[in-house]
């Protein structure tokens, strides 16, 4: 006995064409320079507007330091004259004890 034969049934073939359109590599290759030229003018904005933002910040510590200074210097004036008021008063109110 011979085995029995089954039907050959049509076989459901997928061919996959690795073939890919000119207009597909053209679109392609334009939306990504396109978007590279989006990118690039980006990041020169961003570095333009980074180092306007790098002089505003010196100038401003610039600033600080002077006003912190200044600021030093008052507080010296203060103490300086708050010692020589109370030096004054120390002086009058042994003046006045040697004249009672």
């Amino acid at each position: 006995m011979s085995a029995p034969e089954t039907p050959q049934e049509p076989s459901a073939r997928v061919v996959f064409d690795l073939k890919i359109p000119l207009w597909g590599v053209i679109s392609a290759c334009c939306a990504g320079m396109a978007l590279f030229a989006s990118l690039y003018f980006s990041v020169q904005a961003l570095t333009e507007a980074v180092k306007d933002l790098q002089i505003t910040v010196k100038t401003g510590n610039t600033s600080v330091m002077t006003l912190q200074s200044e600021q030093s210097l008052i507080k010296f004036r203060i103490g300086t004259a708050e010692s020589d008021i109370l030096a004054l008063k120390a002086a009058l109110a042994s003046n006045t004890k040697g004249l009672k």
